[in-house]
């Protein structure tokens, strides 16, 4: 983005002004000067695409977090959705993101769906997220009751904030672990965590025994040196 390096994780936000950035459809519209809609100081806008430099100044496409609907046509009768749209570089900054996980106890099923967008309307991605398990990152933007996050790896999820939390990801036990890679196939099933588990549980057993022997045998050896 014109002298600075973005990573394609990075999210932006509208800086904050009290008369909102313009944002325009195509290049065209930036060099006649006709806006398609304006956003608010301080809104989520979402990721960078390719900054072009204009006769207006440098310009950014961006992948909208949240798609936007806006008028259009005559009299602006009609509703087009927007997906992808420009903005003047000075007009956007990094914003923060915080990790979200599924809430503990959250639903009867453990499992919650996250979708493509911020309705029942949208896809399921699968496989669903469980409980405990990380949801991505966000700023807390909703969108009717969902929450858009984002992962490691920049891909865009949509999840009921009904289900979402900020404390953390709890502590597992290796075998819980397995369990909740085992449900979602988010990371396939861990043979070497499995093995170093059963090990450990052998290791624990042996321990136990060992003692157990060594405070019946030496005692008992004692006696029949006495007699």
């Amino acid at each position: 983005m014109a002298d600075i390096i973005v990573s394609p994780t990075d999210v932006f936000r509208t800086k904050p002004v009290s008369t909102g950035w313009n944002v325009y459809q195509t290049k065209a519209d930036i060099l006649s000067g006709k806006p398609i809609t304006t956003i608010r100081g301080e809104t989520l806008v979402g990721t960078f695409i390719r900054d072009e430099q204009t006769t207006k100044g440098w310009y950014a496409l961006m992948e909208l977090a949240i798609p936007m609907e806006v008028s259009s046509g005559l009299l602006g009768l009609s509703k087009i959705k927007l997906v992808q749209v420009w903005i003047q570089n000075g007009a956007i900054e990094k914003t923060t993101l915080l990790p979200y996980t599924i809430k503990k106890g959250s639903t009867k099923t453990g499992n919650v769906n996250r979708r493509t967008g911020p309705s029942t309307e949208y896809p399921v991605i699968t496989p669903t997220l469980v409980e405990g398990q990380s949801a991505g990152k966000s700023d807390g933007t909703t969108s009717n009751g969902y929450m858009v996050l984002f992962t490691d790896d920049g891909r865009k999820q949509f999840v009921s904030k009904t289900y979402l939390t900020t404390a953390g990801q709890p502590t597992q036990s290796p075998l819980e672990a397995i369990a909740n890679q085992a449900e979602t196939g988010t990371s396939g099933f861990n043979f070497g965590l499995l093995f170093k588990s059963i090990l450990m549980g052998v290791g624990v057993v042996l321990v136990g025994w060992s003692i157990g022997w060594a405070v019946d045998y030496f005692p008992r050896n004692k006696r029949k040196t006495a007699l």
